[in-house]
């Protein structure tokens, strides 16, 4: 485990938690079984625990969150292929997965879902399409002209592939700026997910959804995520990803 990963983990196992059970957005890059494929991945078992832990503490796991409390989206950042391999158990657990997807990884560059499986996970009832730009760079650094064409070729090719309208943007690495939002906003993408942890319904700013990451999180560090254990972290998350 990373300095970085071991410090944050000791925080949240020791901050204060919240009474109330306040609606969050969770993040996840993949799930494996026997194959791996980044180390950003989730076991299956491990995946399974989260599901029923949150279940467990009365928590309703949702396509879209609607109400304060009480509710939980969970999302998966990049589309690794495990997601695909491995949806069995999305269905399985009955669960409701927002998928961002890196659109020029589409054309068969491994380890990523191609255009063809990401139609058929599309046409599942459980899963929604968001948009996490076209190559995956940081969108606080970009000159307007590259931002515009990341977000814009991006939202173009899953609408034009999957027939549905494409509103969700997922910054890549978590990076964004007020030039990022008001952009992506004149596009179209009416919500914008960061990795800032905290309430869902505690906007950043316009737009903007906070998410907490939970990929690696054992079963007491999860629980206390669910209950606010890690938005103590909310001003380091800022200073890592936000650019003013």
């Amino acid at each position: 485990m990373k300095i970085g990963a071991a410090i944050r983990r000791k925080i949240v196992y020791f901050a204060k938690q919240k009474t109330k059970k306040y609606s969050k957005v969770l993040v996840y890059h993949d799930i494996h079984d026997d194959i791996k494929y980044t180390n950003m991945s989730t076991s299956i078992n491990q995946f399974t625990r989260h599901i029923n832990i949150i279940r467990d503490m009365g928590f309703e796991i949702v396509k879209n969150i609607t109400k304060p409390e009480n509710q939980i989206q969970i999302t998966f950042d990049d589309a690794f292929l495990g997601t695909y391999n491995n949806f069995f158990i999305i269905e399985r657990l009955n669960v409701p997965i927002t998928i961002f997807v890196i659109t020029s990884y589409l054309n068969n560059v491994y380890p990523y879902i191609n255009h063809e499986q990401l139609n058929i996970l599309n046409k599942s009832s459980l899963v929604g399409i968001g948009s996490h730009t076209h190559s995956h760079r940081k969108l606080n650094i970009l000159s307007q002209k590259n931002l515009l064409f990341e977000l814009r070729k991006s939202k173009q090719m899953l609408e034009d592939l999957l027939s549905v309208k494409i509103t969700d943007l997922c910054y890549p690495e978590g990076k964004f700026s007020k030039k990022v939002i008001k952009i992506a906003t004149d596009l179209g993408y009416d919500k914008q997910f960061s990795l800032i942890p905290g309430r869902y319904d505690k906007k950043l700013f316009k737009n903007v959804q906070r998410r907490s990451l939970v990929q690696h999180a054992d079963d007491k560090e999860f629980k206390n995520i669910l209950m606010g254990g890690d938005n103590i972290l909310e001003k380091w998350y800022m200073f890592k990803h936000y650019l003013s």
